[in-house]
């Protein structure tokens, strides 16, 4: 069983990416790794004899992202700037036009 600073700090993590989410902010695996790193660090100093060592490693953000799903809402590169509103009316834009060009 894990210990308590590291459940902790997934459960603090996963509440810190869903509000990134909510305000449609990037989160990516580099900041989200960082962002562990730094919970658990202020968890680590508020328990007594916590000997737990941790590191935001590739591997423990990869198995993460298992354990809780959040590969759906991880984005990166272009996909995670994309300004989602302007493509879906381009998207009506095109469908407008192709409906046009079928009906002349």
């Amino acid at each position: 069983m894990a210990p308590s600073a590291l459940l902790k700090m997934e459960k603090l993590l996963l509440t810190w990416i869903s509000d990134k989410q909510a305000k449609g902010d990037n989160a990516n695996s580099t900041l989200i790794r960082q962002k562990a790193t730094r919970i658990f660090d202020d968890l680590k100093e508020d328990e007594e004899n916590c000997q737990v060592e941790f590191s935001a490693s590739k591997d423990w953000f990869d198995k993460f992202k298992l354990r809780t799903g959040i590969h759906l809402v991880v984005r990166h590169g272009e996909s995670a700037s994309a300004d989602i509103q302007a493509a879906g009316s381009s998207v009506s834009e095109f469908a407008r036009i192709i409906e046009e060009l079928e009906g002349a």
